[in-house]
C-alpha cells in the first residue's frame, strides 16, 4: 500500500510539472517560470513524488523553477494560496469545498488521489470495529479541514460529532502518541503515514513491533464516507488569467500524461502516452 501511494505521488509530481509547463515558453531564450507548491503537511511519503521530480530534473526540463513549501501547524494550504504565497496548493477536496462555501475563490484543477487513505484505528482488545461503536468514546481526528470524513461517518451512524454526550472528539496532534498511550479510544490514521507510525513502534508487552493483528482498522472509504483527498488547487483569479490557463487545461494534460507500467519500470519521459496509473488499484 505504501509503495502504491509513493508510485502515485511520483506520477502526480510529474503531472504537476506538465501542468505548469505551458508557462515556460515559446522560445529557446526564455527564462524559467517561478512557481511554488504548498504541501498539505511536512515532508513525508505523501509528497515523495514532488521531491523526486525536483531531484531528477523534471521541472527544469519543462523550464520551471519550482519551490516546494512544506506545511506546518501555523497555516493551511488554502490560506497560503489564497494569500498569494504559492501558485499551487495540495489539499483534501472536502476542506477545499468548505473554503469555497466561505466565498474563498479556490479551484481544484487536478485530482491525484482516487480514493481516501484515511482510517480510524482502535486497539484489537477494545472490541471497537465499527463507527457505531464509537458512541460515548474519545475519538481522535485532526482539525482544520481533516475531520469531515469522520464527522460524516459519525452522522451517518446517528452520532452527533458536536455533541459531547454522543462522542468526545479529541483534536489529535500529527503523531500517534495519544493513541499509543491509550488516552483516546480511536485515532485518525492515514494508510501511508500514521498507521505506519504505529506499526513502527515497539509493543512494550512483547518487545516486538506492533502488528496489524493488534489493531482494528476502520477504513472510511469502506463505510461510505471516504472523500477525495490530495488534489492540486489554485486561486480562481489566477486561473482566470489567460496566460495561466494552459497550466491546468485538461486537454494539455491529456497529451502529456505519463505511463507508470509497474513498480520495477522507470517513469517514461515521453509526454504523448496516456496515463495508466495503477497506484491506487485494488489488490487482486
Amino acid at each position: 500500500m505504501i509503495w502504491r501511494k509513493v508510485c502515485g505521488l511520483i506520477v502526480a509530481a510529474v503531472v504537476m510539472a506538465c501542468m505548469a509547463a505551458a508557462c515556460g515558453g515559446n522560445g529557446e531564450g526564455e527564462k524559467f517560470d517561478k512557481v511554488a507548491v504548498q504541501l498539505k503537511w511536512v515532508t513525508q511519503a505523501q509528497f515523495a513524488g514532488y521531491y523526486a521530480a525536483l531531484d531528477q530534473g523534471h521541472y527544469k526540463d519543462e523550464r520551471l523553477d519550482v519551490t516546494i513549501l512544506p506545511g506546518s501547524t501555523n497555516s493551511t494550504p488554502e490560506q497560503v494560496v489564497a494569500d498569494g504565497g504559492a501558485e499551487f496548493g495540495l489539499d483534501w477536496l472536502p476542506s477545499l469545498l468548505v473554503q469555497r462555501d466561505n466565498s474563498i475563490d479556490l479551484v481544484n484543477i487536478a485530482q491525484m488521489f482516487t480514493r481516501a487513505g484515511i482510517t480510524e484505528v482502535t486497539w484489537k482488545d477494545s472490541g471497537i470495529t465499527t463507527i457505531a461503536q464509537l458512541r460515548g468514546k474519545r475519538v481522535g481526528v485532526w482539525c482544520c479541514g481533516n475531520q469531515y470524513q469522520l464527522f460524516a461517518a459519525l452522522v451517518k451512524n446517528g452520532i452527533d460529532p458536536n455533541n459531547p454526550a454522543d462522542v468526545q472528539i479529541v483534536y489529535q496532534p500529527f503523531d500517534m502518541n495519544l493513541f499509543l498511550s491509550r488516552q483516546i479510544d480511536a485515532a485518525a490514521a492515514t494508510t501511508y503515514n500514521e498507521l505506519a507510525q504505529v506499526l513502527e513502534t515497539e509493543n512494550p508487552a512483547t518487545g516486538e513491533l506492533y502488528q496489524l493483528s493488534d489493531l482494528n482498522v476502520i477504513k472510511l472509504s469502506e463505510v461510505g464516507t471516504g472523500m477525495l483527498e490530495d488534489g492540486i488547487f489554485v486561486r480562481g483569479n489566477w486561473i482566470a488569467d489567460a496566460k495561466n490557463q494552459d497550466v491546468a487545461r485538461s486537454s494539455s494534460l491529456a497529451r502529456r500524461y505519463l505511463e507508470l507500467r509497474s513498480q520495477k519500470r522507470r517513469v517514461s519521459r515521453r509526454w504523448s502516452r496516456p496515463l495508466r496509473c495503477r497506484s491506487h488499484r485494488r489488490d487482486s
